[in-house]
């Protein structure tokens, strides 16, 4: 969950979206939650049905009380900032659980929401971070503990860019999932970024992908990734696959002997980009030689996307 943006998408209360398209009414479930400065209101509730969602799809078997205790225990009586990834330790242990990722699983910076509805489009090609259960449970919420309260901190929890070596509760949460995702991944791996940052540039270096995931990449358990750049026609394209960061990801790459392929905005992203944003439909990106009609991209984006969220920019997770 970064800080570095392109476009934001704010958060708001759930709510229901139904789009009409000739014959076909489809629904969507718009999962989002309410935000503030400090603790999300609600937390152990969300967690609690989260986490039994969770379990009802897949059968883990695992016990969503001890999981909530075992991550308030993570942070409880600590200072905001003195929270390390190695304090969620306990918690992991419990929440791991066997998920078939291989040749599926996909990394990204700055392009979450957009890259999770992406995943789902892809009906079962890609695996992310958000697909397993402590991503899928703790997803777009905060938590901090107020040591004077002795409970958790509903009025304001600390930047991580405030906290000395960034040891703030939700980011060392994030950075301990993303080492055990990477640890997880084997074969060939994927990873969207986001050409259209301007600060840092799509590989950047304060993101969990450059500091944590990437470093975690392993040869043989890793042979290849294959990058998925994007960008925001809107804007000016900063980078391409072969210039600017994506040559420091290459050489990183390299010296791993882990192979870099690289496309960028590929038929799949773009119809996707499309129907999502009415923007985007006078631009190039959208309307030019060899590239469906609007009306295409909205009648391939209903037959094969399940959208959970409508209006979406591209936006940050790190």
């Amino acid at each position: 969950m970064d800080h570095t943006k392109a476009k934001v998408a704010k958060l708001r209360r759930p709510t229901i979206v139904a789009i009409l398209y000739f014959p076909v009414l489809i629904t969507y479930a718009v999962i989002e939650v309410e935000s503030q400065g400090g603790t999300t209101i609600g937390i152990k509730d969300i967690f609690a049905n989260r986490c039994n969602t969770f379990q009802q799809k897949h059968q883990l078997g695992k016990n969503c009380t001890k999981l909530w205790e075992l991550f308030l225990d993570s942070f409880a009586n600590k200072m905001p900032c003195a929270v390390t990834p190695d304090s969620y330790s306990q918690f992991f242990l419990e929440a791991n659980h066997t998920a078939s990722v291989a040749d599926k699983s996909l990394f990204w910076a700055f392009v979450n929401p957009f890259v999770y509805n992406f995943s789902e489009s892809q009906r079962g090609k890609y695996v992310t971070i958000l697909d397993l259960l402590a991503g899928y449970t703790l997803n777009d919420l905060q938590w901090c503990w107020s040591i004077e309260k002795h409970d958790l901190d509903y009025v304001s929890c600390p930047a991580f860019k405030n906290c000395t070596g960034e040891n703030e509760a939700v980011r060392s949460f994030w950075k301990a999932n993303s080492q055990m995702f990477a640890n997880l991944s084997t074969g060939v791996v994927f990873a969207m970024l986001n050409g259209s940052v301007s600060t840092g540039g799509a590989y950047s270096n304060r993101s969990i992908f450059y500091t944590v995931e990437v470093p975690a990449m392993k040869y043989p358990n890793i042979k290849e990734m294959r990058v998925i750049l994007v960008h925001d026609p809107l804007i000016p394209f900063e980078e391409e696959c072969v210039n600017g960061t994506l040559i420091e990801l290459k050489d990183d790459l390299t010296r791993k002997n882990i192979k870099y392929i690289c496309e960028k905005d590929p038929p799949e992203v773009r119809s996707l980009q499309c129907f999502l944003h009415p923007e985007y439909h006078n631009t190039s990106y959208c309307v030019s030689s060899g590239e469906r009609s609007i009306h295409h991209h909205a009648l391939w984006v209903l037959k094969n996307v399940v959208i959970t969220s409508i209006g979406i920019l591209l936006s940050s997770r790190y």
